[in-house]
């Protein structure tokens, strides 16, 4: 952003609300000032009765009014006032467009061009896992992870500069990301039922180690295969599957070489590497339906149950980023020295278990495949500075400072 002084805004158009705050530039720091933010716009507010069967171009559409509408309200209705403009988004992104998006049920939509052509000021579109980069003081390599809706992750340089992205195929009948951990692990990392099984057997036993007060017997291998089946089955049905055999042949005639990984009929880290999944965990286990919401307060009581159902949660983070850590090493990059973690499902209550648990997961998955990585300390918590999201505070940091990715 040319100058000092001028006003940037930050957007976070993520898995279930829009969210956002107005910024002033400092002209002698570059810094960020916080102006003030707006209420989020839930989606079933954007969308109104029966989004959820809206068609995907009308579904787009009405998110992309609602953005214009958060605009002017954060503008305090002179958009022609904000100088640059930086927008956090879900979905696989290229060169502004979002070239598919879940969440929203934008595909190949051009939403820097929209959203530039009607604010009139410099446009930055990131994608929500690359947000935190921009707003976190990095002094070295790292991984920042942020468990949500689905898992995001990115692997990043003591200078933001983010080396590793996620290839999609634009404009074409099928989209596969490139299988490489990288910016969207969610996608690029996927489990069969035998592995699914084996991590949650093995958070049961690192729980029984942790807490032999309240140890629970192992379970028997009946139960353990409903609960991974019953898993399993929940993912396929919200669409974080992988397609069937017949399937990921067509995908790799269509996508060649970002296919050539793709394994089907397993889940998506996306899937097992949610906020949600906790409390999914700990409602199969239990028989007792509980939100995560609900989970959170168990879990501050450390309820036994509430702490295995995050140890299994950890297990699974914990394979996942050293799968970003192999690909670092394998692409000839240092090992990530840090380990953040940030997003509605790793807060100040989950990282007081999650941080230890998902750094001794990490290091015995680095051991078990041979990968000499140093010893992260811990995952540090990523809190955002300011009244509003750490992807829109990032995505106005980034566009404050000019920072084009993809």
């Amino acid at each position: 952003m040319s100058g000092g002084g001028g006003h940037v805004i930050g957007l976070d158009l993520g898995g279930t609300k829009l969210a956002g705050a107005l910024f002033r530039a400092s002209g002698e720091t570059g810094s960020l000032e916080f102006v003030r933010a707006r209420p989020p716009m839930k989606y079933d507010e954007i969308l109104g009765p029966g989004g959820g069967k809206i068609p995907r171009a009308e579904r787009s559409r009405r998110i992309e009014e609602a953005m214009h509408r958060f605009i002017a309200d954060l503008a305090g209705g002179a958009p022609a006032a904000v100088d640059a403009m930086g927008i956090a988004t879900a979905g696989f992104i290229e060169r502004g467009i979002v070239v598919e998006a879940r969440n929203t049920g934008m595909i190949n939509h051009p939403l820097r061009d929209n959203v530039h052509g009607r604010a009139g000021c410099e446009t930055y579109v990131y994608k929500d896992s690359w947000a935190p980069v921009f707003a976190v003081a990095l002094s070295e390599p790292a991984i920042i992870f942020s468990l949500g809706t689905g898992f995001g992750g990115v692997s990043c340089e003591a200078d933001r500069e983010i080396k590793l992205r996620s290839r999609t195929v634009l404009r074409k009948p099928a989209w596969v990301p490139k299988l490489m951990a990288n910016d969207d692990p969610g996608y690029a990392v996927s489990f069969p039922p035998a592995g699914a099984r084996r991590l949650i057997a093995k958070a049961l036993d690192g729980f029984n180690a942790r807490s032999p007060e309240s140890a629970r017997a192992r379970l028997p291998a009946p139960r353990l295969e409903s609960i991974t089946a019953a898993l399993f089955d929940r993912a396929r049905r919200s669409g974080k599957g992988t397609p069937r055999r017949t399937t990921v042949v067509l995908v790799k005639l269509l996508a060649g070489g970002a296919g050539l990984n793709f394994r089907p009929n397993e889940v998506f880290a996306d899937f097992f590497g949610a906020a949600a999944l906790p409390a999914l965990f700990y409602s199969e286990l239990t028989g007792k339906p509980v939100t995560p919401r609900e989970l959170d307060a168990m879990l501050e009581r450390r309820d036994a149950d509430a702490v295995l159902a995050a140890l299994v949660h950890a297990e699974f983070i914990g394979f996942i980023l050293c799968e970003m850590q192999k690909e670092r090493v394998a692409c000839g990059l240092p090992p990530a020295a840090r380990i953040y973690g940030t997003g509605s499902g790793y807060n100040t209550i989950t990282h007081a278990v999650l941080g230890e648990a998902v750094a001794d997961a990490l290091a015995d998955h680095a051991a078990e495949n041979g990968l000499n990585v140093p010893p992260p300390g811990g995952v540090h918590l990523a809190l955002c500075p300011h009244p509003t999201s750490l992807p829109a505070f990032g995505a106005a940091v980034g566009a404050a400072m000019g920072i084009s990715v993809g």
